[in-house]
Formats: structure tokens, sequence, C-alpha cells
């Protein structure tokens, strides 16, 4: 029988941003925002394994998933692999701190904003191997040059490959994925059941409910499918409880649209940008002043 768990992301923050964000301290990654990082290793679950009880056997035994909701979530994964472009939406609020994410992604090309409490606002355009990024003012400000390069280069896109040092961190979240991140095959055990059916925006939807004891605190999600047509995610919200930051709290809510619209993205005016590599080292704000915890949508 396959093992699911959904992602609590299609961009699981990272357990340093979290810490950035609720100004916690420390620089060290305790894990992903969701189950899918700091997964056992095979020979930790092989021991877990031998060691555990049976279902139904002793109290504290795993539950097991609902056949029904694997199946559905088996049907899932196998639309959204088809599927030819999309836009997606995402939100992570913790302590306080809000994270937003609007993303418009086909095969080739790729429209996405980010706005981090830490970063301000990023504006992404991917078309193939090239990217224009726009970083915040204060990216600017905060190079070797400072307000020279803000007052030289502020407001404008800054180009290259997709794939440069400089860029890959905050492009490799603009792209459209096979599976969009709502599911995950292996590692830590989630219990998934069908919930009721309900609708999202006058469309009906299928309901599947997510509960998991992770290593750094309980975790539950919920995913609406479309219930009429392809079965196409609708809005995955996933909540957890990190007790060994000492209970900090995440929300991360997720919508998807648009399957398969046809999606126009434009590169920038050649005014509007600078070449990346043309930049005078002090210039550079690459990577962008706390990017190593900037928490990407990885779709």
């Amino acid at each position: 029988m396959r093992t699911w768990r959904m992602r609590g992301g299609v961009a699981l923050l990272t357990g340093a941003a979290l810490v950035g964000l609720c100004s916690c301290g420390g620089s060290g990654r305790p894990g992903g925002l969701g189950p899918l990082r700091g997964s056992p290793t095979p020979e930790a679950s092989a021991s877990e394994a031998e060691s555990s009880p049976e279902p139904g056997g002793e109290p504290g035994a795993q539950e097991t998933s609902d056949p029904e909701a694997e199946e559905l979530l088996s049907r899932v994964e196998d639309a959204v692999a088809e599927v030819s472009s999309v836009q997606m939406t995402g939100r992570m609020e913790s302590q306080g701190a809000v994270v937003e994410i609007d993303t418009v992604a086909d095969a080739d090309s790729c429209r996405q904003t980010m706005t981090h409490p830490l970063v301000g606002v990023v504006d992404i355009v991917r078309l193939g191997d090239e990217a224009w990024i726009m970083p915040p003012d204060a990216s600017w400000l905060a190079t070797e040059n400072g307000a020279d390069a803000a007052a030289e280069y502020a407001g404008s896109y800054v180009h290259g490959p997709a794939d440069s040092p400089e860029f890959a961190e905050l492009t490799s979240g603009c792209a459209l994925p096979g599976s969009f991140g709502v599911l995950h095959e292996g590692g830590e055990e989630a219990v998934l059941t069908m919930g009721e059916e309900t609708a999202l925006d006058g469309a009906p939807a299928l309901t599947v409910e997510q509960s998991l004891d992770s290593e750094f605190g309980p975790a539950h999600g919920t995913l609406l499918v479309a219930a009429e047509g392809e079965p196409y995610p609708l809005q995955s919200t996933f909540d957890m409880s990190y007790e060994s930051l000492g209970g900090i709290s995440m929300t991360l809510t997720q919508s998807w649209s648009g399957f398969n619209r046809p999606v126009t993205v434009s590169a920038p005016a050649a005014g509007e940008t600078v070449e990346l590599a043309e930049l005078a080292p002090g210039d550079n704000p690459f990577p962008l002043d706390g990017s190593s915890g900037l928490p990407l949508l990885d779709l």
C-alpha cells in the first residue's frame, strides 16, 4: 500500500525561515514547515517499524489511512501531471508575520511575485533559461555602494541566466512542476481520511484530511479537490505547531486555479533592465539580503 503525505505547501518553508520570521534566533535548519523535510533515514524507519506495534495492537499504535483518500490523492497526482499551465497563490503566517506569493506558470514561462517581511517585494519573470528579477529597493541599499546603487538601479529588473548562482535560489520555484507539491510518497507517515463534501467559490469539492505527529510537533492538513471534472486540487491548508521551537505555530494556505488556460509572460522592457553580468561587484544585490531564509513556494 502506498503511504501518502500531503506537503504542507507547494513551498514548504525552511525551519531557518521560520526562525527568522519570528526572531527566535539561531541559524540551524530544524526541518521544513511541513512533513517533507527532516524525514527519518531508511535505517531509522526500519528500526521504528520493527519496534512499533501493528495497527489495532497496543494503545498509541499508528492508525491507517482511508483507502478512499489514498485513491483520491493518486487521481489528483495523475491529473496535475498533465496540466499545462496554472495560477497558484500561497500565504504563510507565523507569529504575526506573513509571506505571500502569486505565481502563474506554464512549461516554458513564469511570472511570480513574493512579499516577504524580511526581504520586501520580489518580482520574477522567467522565460526558458532566462530570468529577470526586480529586487526590493532595500536590497540595492544593502550593497557595497548603497545609496549610489539604489539611485542608479532601484525599480530595475536584473537580467541573467535563470540557473546562475545569483538567481537559482529564487528562480527554482518559478516553474510548472509535475505535482504542485500537493503529494509526496514515503518518509514520515500521515494518516489520511475523507472529510465531508463541501464547496469552494460555488464549486463542489471533496475533502481529504491529514494528521501527522512529526518530530517537530503535531500537524493537520486539509485538501479540497474538485468533485466535478478532473480531480484538480483547489485549496490546501496546513497547520503545524513546532513544539521543538517553543510552540511556534504556522499556517500555510495554497490555492490553485486557471488550469490549462493560456499564459502570457513578456520580458520587461529594455529600459527597465540591467544586465547581471554588467553590474559592478559593489552594485550587485544578489543574493538578496535575507534570501538564505527566504521561503520559496517550490511549486
